[in-house]
């Protein structure tokens, strides 16, 4: 006899002493006890009816669909690249343009060091560079054409004077033969001749080597003078921009270790850039699992300080080379980073992650709800229905024991006496014994567990291991 109709009974019994005790007649009871005396009389006939009905649950089929083993590990974010930003020389801080938090593009200048001594060089440097390209470019272009013109005008006068001194000498020669002119006379005129040829010769050399212009080994040299001074300007550009501090990538200030007007080391510490664009989320895998692990399908990662919200990534690499003393290997999962208006990352260095890898084949399995294993059993035990599963049919259920595999979302993966299309008890399933006749009061369908749009979802142990 259940437990409902003895407590009717029982009920019944009292409301029928009470009322002899009284030794009034039901009109002339108050009407708070005649509504309870009439609820006490309907318990009494109505549990009889409901215990042998059985006890009402809900049930769901059993099913079966293609998944994969995953882990879940816990880990945290870190930054794919961390530098200490530093100075290539030694030199007083001029200016810092950044504050801890600021994101910084690549090529973005942080800090300036003083500079007014490398400055002078490279002013004077280039100065001496225009120099030289302008001797060079003299040289190359050769002389202009008025140079030419008064050159050939220099060939012509001397080849007139040529000509003077030789009628000049005729007259004199022609006088000393007939004895009216000197000796001296006619060596003057003789040395004015020679002269004037020699002044003639010259002019016409001054001319060709003008016309020829500047010889091919000047030109090497103006050239070699320019390579020179321009690899002495480069020299001092590079001394110059060593007191240009700039990002080496685009990221964020997460440290600022000096501050304008201290003395900076060579080597010495300005701030600490961080790369947040992607972010890594860093977990400790044992060396067993690393193994398994598959790099053709996506993992997914979930941060708590997010309010649980999950990423899903299929960059994953494993560090060769396992944590001292764990027996577990670094593996890291490479996500895009989020900003809000503000350039302001979503994720940030530090933040406590979980991650879900994907392990071994993947492979069909026979799929159950988790309520439906019974609560508190030594052995997985699940009650299967056998009848009719319309709401509000009865049906009896038998005691089935089975070995479970791995979870599956809201399910688990089990292996034993259980066809697809079964259903199994998922509500109510707490005090039922092998063969007892249940009533259906809801057929829970598959998809309130698993998602139809994505039924290859993620898979979890059914425990944690104990690593």
């Amino acid at each position: 006899m259940s437990a409902l109709t003895i407590e009717g009974k029982a009920s019944c019994n009292a409301a029928a002493r009470l009322s002899e005790s009284k030794g009034v007649s039901s009109p002339v009871l108050p009407r708070a006890f005649r509504v309870s005396m009439l609820l006490s009389a309907t318990l009494c006939f109505a549990a009889p009816v409901i215990a042998q009905q059985g006890p009402g649950v809900a049930v769901s089929p059993v099913f079966e669909r293609e998944i994969q083993e995953r882990r879940s590990y816990v880990g945290s974010v870190i930054a794919p690249r961390s530098v200490l930003v530093g100075s290539a020389v030694a030199a007083r801080l001029e200016r810092i343009h950044v504050e801890e938090g600021d994101r910084v593009e690549a090529g973005e200048i942080i800090a300036e060091l003083e500079r007014d001594v490398i400055e002078a060089q490279l002013q004077a440097a280039r100065a001496e560079l225009e120099r030289r390209k302008q001797q060079l470019a003299e040289l190359e272009a050769g002389p202009r054409p008025q140079e030419l013109e008064a050159a050939l005008a220099r060939v012509e006068a001397a080849r007139l004077g040529l000509e003077l001194a030789r009628r000049r000498q005729r007259r004199v020669q022609s006088l000393y033969d007939r004895g009216a002119a000197r000796d001296e006379e006619l060596d003057d005129a003789s040395t004015a001749v020679d002269q004037a040829a020699q002044r003639l010769r010259q002019a016409e050399a001054e001319y060709e080597l003008l016309r020829a212009g500047a010889r091919p080994e000047a030109i090497a040299q103006a050239r070699a003078a320019v390579a020179a001074q321009q690899a002495l300007v480069e020299q001092y550009a590079r001394e110059y921009e060593k007191h240009l501090v700039r990002a080496p990538f685009t990221g964020y200030v997460v440290r600022r270790y000096t501050d304008k007007g201290a003395w900076v080391t060579q080597g010495g510490p300005i701030v600490e850039l961080v790369e947040l664009d992607v972010v890594d989320i860093e977990v400790p895998v044992p060396e067993d699992d690393v193994a398994r692990l598959r790099y053709d399908a996506a993992a997914r990662v979930t941060i708590d300080a997010l309010r649980g919200r999950a990423f899903t990534s299929s960059d994953i690499r494993v560090v060769p080379r396992a944590i001292p003393g764990t027996r577990t290997f670094p593996v890291r999962i490479r996500l895009k980073n989020e900003f809000d208006p503000h350039k302001r990352p979503l994720i940030k260095v530090g933040f406590f992650a979980q991650a879900e890898l994907p392990l071994g084949e993947r492979f069909v399995a026979t799929l159950i709800p988790k309520d439906a294993l019974v609560p508190g059993r030594a052995t997985p035990t699940v009650f299967v229905l056998a009848g009719r599963a319309a709401p509000g049919a009865t049906a009896k259920v038998r005691a089935v024991r089975l070995d479970v595999l791995l979870g599956w979302r809201q399910c688990v993966a089990v292996r034993g006496n259980v066809q697809p299309g079964e259903l199994v008890v998922v509500e109510g399933n707490e005090r039922l014994v092998d063969g007892q006749e249940v009533r259906v009061l809801d057929l829970v369908p598959t998809e309130k567990f698993v998602n139809p749009e994505t039924d290859k979802a993620i898979v979890e142990p059914p425990t944690a291991r104990d690593d």
